[in-house]
């Protein structure tokens, strides 16, 4: 749901901003300080939703607010096609409410005293955003209410990266259905424009709990994009600690018959199913991983300690299994399963295969996980807070370089 937030009062619309976000966190909440800036948001946007502060000035140029700035963008709006599907005014001075009442009703919308002292400003709000939600949820059954949601597997390193991201994160935490809990934020894009976000992770590792919690978190929030971030273990020979590789499709490594052969030795014979994953992404991040001053910029921007050379951007599988392996010729039999694997962990086929399941919404996703072990018996944990900044940060560029190309998948 989009909402145009039409006011010069920075701290009312903070606050406007916040209890909207109360009814529902997937607002996408626009905000315009002068007429003429709401003027040019409405040429450029549909919205759901017109708040209009009656009070507001006509333009930078003629900055003190006018009595009659926001019947005078009412008035304009008569003439526009492209008219916001509710409009709304509001005002914290009663006389000019009820001077301008009439004007609004005549065209069959409401003006709502502001008052801190009163909620029931707030309660009509509430009620309406509801209402629209209700109704566009009856008529478009794959609406999507976030931009993105971002799943770790561990909340530290991996979930506390993503929280240290520039995404502008509140303390407020919301359950998903009981069992977890995500924090929201917005990352701010060009041209003012900002991403929702919500992000969290699982409350056990492996693929079965890593599956309820999306399967929850995309009815619950209903993202247009699911990412996947954290550590990995890499193929030991074509990859090096620190490297990303982007899961290109994943299975269960472990799934298939297990018999006995004729000495009575144990035999497994593979059955593995992918899951692709969106092979729209997957060509973007290709186009990344060529881009050596990304790789280059995510090991600068880094502090602590961290391997000596930058990362490389690997699009290949990432296959995941039940169990942590440590043994060597396990891992040779992961990895001779597809000659392309380039990485094993043990939730990315579990949210592939949650993100496949639902029909209704069909998200774009993805898995972006750096190499932090290459399964060696001698193997150090030194990295892993470095692995895990890089995912994160991996995922921060990508979606400044490239989501301006993802959001027109949904147009």
């Amino acid at each position: 749901m989009k909402i145009l937030l039409v006011d010069d009062d920075i701290s009312k619309q903070n606050l406007i901003r916040e209890k909207l976000r109360e009814i529902e966190f997937g607002l996408e909440i626009f905000t315009a300080a002068t007429v003429k800036d709401a003027k040019r948001e409405l040429k450029i946007s549909r919205f759901d939703l017109l708040i209009i502060d009656l009070v507001i000035p006509l333009s930078d140029l003629a900055p003190r607010p006018s009595r009659t700035g926001g019947l005078a963008l009412l008035e304009w709006l008569e003439s526009e096609e492209n008219k916001p599907s509710y409009i709304i005014g509001i005002s914290g001075f009663t006389d000019v409410a009820e001077e301008q009442t009439a004007e609004f009703a005549d065209r069959s919308w409401c003006v709502l005293r502001y008052d801190l002292k009163n909620t029931a400003w707030f309660d009509q709000l509430r009620a309406l955003v509801l209402h629209i939600r209700a109704t566009k949820n009856h008529a478009e059954p794959r609406d999507f209410q976030l931009d993105v949601l971002v799943v770790t597997a561990l909340r530290n390193p991996e979930l506390e990266a993503v929280l240290a991201l520039n995404w502008n994160f509140g303390q407020i935490r919301l359950p998903v259905e009981g069992r977890q809990f995500v924090r929201l934020g917005r990352k701010s894009m060009k041209e003012d424009r900002q991403l929702s976000i919500a992000a969290g992770s699982t409350s056990k590792m492996g693929m079965v709990w890593t599956s309820l919690f999306v399967s929850s978190a995309l009815r619950q929030f209903r993202p247009r994009f699911v990412a996947m971030t954290g550590i990995c273990m890499g193929h030991p020979i074509e990859t090096n600690i620190g490297d990303i590789v982007v899961g290109v499709h994943s299975w269960n490594w472990q799934a298939g018959r297990l018999s006995a052969g004729k000495d009575g030795a144990a035999i497994f014979e593979i059955q593995p199913e992918p899951v692709v994953a969106s092979k729209f992404l997957a060509n973007l991040w290709d186009d990344m991983a060529a881009n050596t001053t990304i790789s280059e910029k995510i090991h600068r921007d880094y502090y602590g300690d961290k391997p000596e050379k930058p990362p490389k951007i690997k699009v290949a599988p990432m296959v995941s299994g039940s169990v942590v392996v440590a043994h060597e010729a396990v891992h040779r039999d992961i990895f001779e399963q597809d000659r392309k694997i380039r990485a094993v962990d043990m939730e990315t086929f579990g949210v592939y295969a949650a993100c496949e399941a639902i029909e209704d919404l069909q998200p774009l996703f993805i898995s972006v996980k750096s190499v932090s072990d290459l399964g060696l018996p001698d193997k150090e944990d030194k990295y892993q807070k470095y692995c895990a900044y890089a995912s994160a940060k991996a995922l921060d560029l990508f979606l400044d370089e490239y989501w301006e190309t993802i959001s027109k998948k949904f147009q």
